[in-house]
């Protein structure tokens, strides 16, 4: 992997967090997700020619916190309560923090602002800290592989769309939740 020495903390957390949910179904939807979100993001970051040997393994542990998360909320087949949904929230707060006590010197800024920022959104209805402004790009490039990742893979609680289902959901949002020019980048890795 990417940056060993620094981050092999790291991914010996996300490989647990993916070994040792509580079925076997779990560990497949949990890998493949982050399998699917790092080729997603090295892709799009490709395309606008983005140069950084971290982004794979941004895209593979942007989800860390949720290893802090109990199953019974990340695989929950039910609609979340507010309650719920402030609990799984936290994965990013705690991913940030695993990500610190985890990492040699904590100073890899595309892996703490893929952990930290990739559920902000450009309209500020995104979290934890609500942001319009000052998104990290690879935060912004985790953020599209992330949500087609989601809607393109089935759930606990809903089946997988279709690809262009997924596609025109997040070309529909460009400007409003999901940068433009990494829109316009993901559309052309599409098609």
């Amino acid at each position: 992997m990417l940056l060993i020495k620094e981050s092999a903390g790291i991914v010996t957390a996300v490989k647990s967090l993916i070994e040792n949910p509580e079925s076997h179904n779990e560990t497949l939807t949990i890998s493949q997700h982050s399998i699917n979100v790092s080729e997603m993001s090295n892709k799009i970051a490709t395309m606008m020619d983005v140069q950084s040997k971290d982004i794979k393994l941004a895209g593979y542990i942007h989800d860390i916190g949720k290893i802090c998360i109990p199953a019974s909320i990340l695989f929950s087949d039910k609609n979340f309560n507010d309650q719920k949904i402030k609990i799984f929230q936290l994965h990013v707060l705690w991913g940030e923090v695993l990500f610190e006590k985890l990492s040699s010197n904590g100073s890899n800024e595309i892996l703490r602002d893929a952990i930290g920022f990739h559920h902000e959104r450009l309209n500020g209805q995104g979290y934890l800290r609500g942001l319009k402004k000052n998104i990290p790009k690879i935060a912004r490039i985790i953020a599209v592989s992330d949500v087609y990742t989601a809607l393109t893979s089935d759930r606990p609680h809903r089946m997988q769309y279709d690809k262009d289902v997924a596609i025109t959901y997040i070309t529909s949002k460009e400007g409003e939740l999901f940068d433009p020019e990494v829109v316009e980048a993901f559309k052309r890795v599409m098609y």
